[in-house]
């Protein structure tokens, strides 16, 4: 009996059926993420006979990921040969460069209907949250808006808590989560369509997360210029958000002062004023870009190693004379390229733009529609011109590195599938 049990439990219990604890861990924080990568990285070494297909498939992106991984080690050696813990973190981030081709290996097996179900029903549960949060001041979880260490209370963040990140993660994940239902005949129906885009624009405008705004017209202006087959839809999508965000920003006074007052407070804009660059040069954003760029002027090369900003950040922070604002050091730069160029320099960044250029390229190529969607959402995680969480933290870099697998699944789906045309067409003409 007991040797039957055990062989049930192995019947049910798959290893594809990882990812959705994986997928799940991004709603717990850190610590849970690191589990799930180490998780992924055992599987890349025990499966590695059939992860091995996917990296050959894909052997250029993947060898230019390596090379980013090791110039950020080989940095982090250079500038931090005594700290053992940092030189740890950045071997450690070979992780996620396993972590899109296990996704691809879990993708091909798993069910993926009861995966998106899964999936969107995640986000729906925190939509949900975050519209009990906005008005009863605390969320299913009891997490109290006054308990957050927010005192004007115009950040929400549902089940995440003190993380306030549940517009960032609506906006990356909720959006790829939305896109996988085309596999469904459900995206053909518009009523479904739009009250679901509704809702998750009007969620992500709630949080106050402003960086969820920029994720939003990244993915709409994206689609709208390339995916053909949908841009009627997105151009609608548009109209949808601006009228959403007037409404709610007009009726709110707590999002009014976050999405405008707050902004306008902290680069002092004024339309009578004559010194708006001058105001927008003394800005936090743009102080720690400045600061970057004199770092990034000293080690061009290779920059400071994992963790570099935050380390070395304060030697330059007086060289810098452009802007006043007093507090222009912090953990990162709040912006990707300037992060990537600062801690692996020109070498890091030269690798990781060619491992992106050439996913371009492949897109480009496949033009496929589910593609063209979940690449958006890339797009505007790429985008340059906006601030950004640490792309070397966990989270972060998790959720980029998970949505590439997701987007690096279709891509070999699309690819397997035209070899197999190809190879039917040949067989009839022979």
């Amino acid at each position: 009996m007991i040797i039957q049990t055990l062989s049930n439990l192995k019947t049910y219990f798959k290893d594809y059926n990882l990812i959705y604890p994986i997928l799940l861990s991004f709603c717990f924080g850190s610590f849970a993420v690191n589990l799930s990568m180490l998780i992924c990285t055992l599987i890349f070494i025990v499966k590695f006979r059939f992860i091995k297909i996917y990296i050959e498939q894909f052997k250029l992106i993947f060898y230019f990921a390596v090379i980013f991984w090791i110039v950020l080690f080989i940095s982090t050696i250079l500038n931090n040969f005594y700290d053992i813990k940092n030189i740890y973190k950045s071997f450690a981030y070979l992780r996620f460069i396993f972590l899109p081709f296990v996704i691809i290996y879990f993708l091909e097996r798993v069910d993926k209907k009861k995966f998106i179900i899964f999936f969107n029903f995640i986000i729906l549960f925190l939509i949900f949250d975050i519209f009990f949060q906005f008005y009863f001041k605390f969320d299913l979880f009891g997490y109290k808006l006054a308990e957050l260490g927010n005192p004007r209370m115009d950040r929400i963040s549902g089940f995440f808590g003190n993380e306030l990140i549940a517009g960032t993660y609506l906006s990356l994940f909720g959006f790829t989560a939305f896109f996988l239902l085309r596999e469904f005949k459900l995206f053909n129906n518009n009523i479904f369509l739009f009250s679901y885009l509704i809702l998750l624009i009007t969620s992500i405008i709630m949080t106050g997360d402003r960086i969820g705004i920029l994720f939003i017209l990244g993915i709409v202006l994206f689609n709208v210029v390339v995916n053909s087959y949908l841009r009627k839809f997105f151009v609608i999508s548009f109209l949808i958000f601006v009228i959403i965000s007037t409404i709610l920003i007009k009726n709110s006074d707590k999002l009014s002062y976050r999405y405008i007052g707050n902004i306008k407070s902290i680069i002092k804009l004024d339309k009578l004023s004559n010194t708006k660059y001058e105001n927008l040069i003394k800005s936090p954003w743009i102080s720690h870009y400045l600061v970057s760029w004199e770092m990034i002027k000293d080690r061009p090369l290779l920059g400071f190693g994992n963790k570099g900003f935050r380390k070395y950040c304060n030697q330059y922070a007086d060289k810098e004379k452009k802007s006043s604002y007093k507090h222009k050091c912090t953990t990162h730069p709040h912006n990707t390229y300037f992060e990537i160029l600062v801690e692996t320099g020109i070498f890091g960044l030269s690798f990781f733009v060619l491992f992106n250029f050439l996913i371009f390229i492949k897109i480009l190529k496949s033009n496929k529609e589910i593609i063209l969607l979940v690449y958006s959402v890339i797009f505007t995680i790429l985008n340059p011109l906006r601030p950004s969480g640490s792309f070397l933290s966990t989270w972060t870099g998790g959720t980029f590195w998970m949505i590439i697998g997701i987007l690096l699944y279709y891509l070999y789906i699309d690819q397997i599938d035209k070899k197999r045309y190809l190879k039917k067409l040949s067989s009839q003409e022979c």
